[in-house]
């Protein structure tokens, strides 16, 4: 007759064969016997019992019928694996390790029950949700009047600006040699000069790079903007977990392995929260996401906007993990 257990009952003593005897059907008084001494229990409810019967619960569920037969249960409730939802939070959880730009949580603090997880195999980010930093200049920046870069003519310190904020702050420092203007309709930068001996000059990346002229764009003549300026707070932010191995993890171009790549969106102009959905931004979520069973009592998460650290002050932030752990 066919066990209508399973092996995953791993903690009792095995089992010898030759003890067991079959059931004995005795006008539906249906009796489980093991060398024909103890009885076990009684099925009362069955009649004739058929070997062919014996089936998962799950393969007899349907719209019409869920027919009477003896049904294998173990596979109920020990499950292969199994997967936990964790949630990480500034506001919730204080007990941390913190740089700039890295936060290690120590899971035996934040998940009391739990000092850590055993033979994980699975690793995503389910959800994301952040406040828009305070500062979307996170460092001063300039413009200069020679190709050596020794004459500053603009500086733009640290903070947060709207276009015609920037526009407006820079316009002053140049007045005379020339005018930055937005047209809100193209939303599009256009500068404007007449002088024939003056040139700005940015660093990589600089003042003009933001206003939508190029990273490598130096201006002396009157010029549109190729791209619209990008001031918000960048184009994504790529969230490391330094315990996750490479296999469950995404490789950039500059060969850092990250978890997840999110997206800057917001709504409108004035939404303050950033709020990622991994299930409805990214149309391959039940992509591989597994690796070699490890334990893993701590996270480690980094954040990088636009491949540049991203700074954990003054903002709020919340992440949702799905860890797929194996029962071994």
């Amino acid at each position: 007759m066919d066990n209508l257990f399973l092996e995953e009952f791993i903690d009792t003593p095995p089992v010898n064969p030759n003890n067991i005897k079959e059931i004995q059907i005795h006008d539906k008084n249906n009796i489980f016997q093991v060398n024909n001494d103890n009885v076990i229990g009684e099925i009362d409810e069955y009649g004739d019992i058929n070997t062919e019967t014996i089936i998962h619960k799950q393969e007899n569920i349907s719209n019409d019928s869920n027919e009477h037969k003896i049904y294998d249960i173990s596979s109920l409730f020990l499950k292969p694996i199994t997967y936990h939802n964790i949630l990480i939070s500034s506001i919730e959880n204080n007990k941390l390790e913190k740089s700039s730009n890295k936060m290690i949580y120590h899971l035996s603090e934040t998940y009391s029950t739990k000092k850590l997880f055993r033979n994980v195999i699975g690793f995503r980010l389910s959800e994301f949700i952040t406040s828009i930093p305070l500062t979307n200049i996170n460092k001063d920046i300039y413009l200069y009047s020679d190709s050596d870069k020794k004459t500053i003519v603009v500086t733009v310190n640290k903070g947060y600006y709207t276009i015609p904020l920037l526009i407006s702050k820079i316009n002053t420092q140049i007045s005379g040699s020339g005018t930055f203007s937005y047209d809100t309709t193209k939303r599009i930068v256009t500068y404007t000069t007449s002088l024939t001996n003056f040139t700005l000059y940015q660093d990589t990346f600089g003042i003009l790079d933001i206003l939508g002229f190029g990273p490598d764009v130096n201006l002396s003549i009157t010029t549109e903007a190729k791209h619209h300026p990008n001031l918000l707070v960048g184009t994504f932010i790529d969230i490391v977990v330094d315990e996750i191995p490479t296999e469950a993890c995404k490789r950039t171009c500059n060969g850092r392995n990250i978890v997840s790549r999110v997206p800057i969106y917001t709504s409108s102009a004035d939404n303050d929260i950033i709020y990622y959905d991994n299930k409805r931004f990214n149309c391959n979520y039940e992509a591989n996401n597994l690796f070699y069973p490890k334990n893993i009592n701590q996270l480690s998460i980094s954040l990088y906007l636009n491949n540049e650290e991203f700074n954990f002050d003054n903002i709020d932030y919340s992440f949702e993990f799905e860890l797929t752990v194996l029962n071994r």
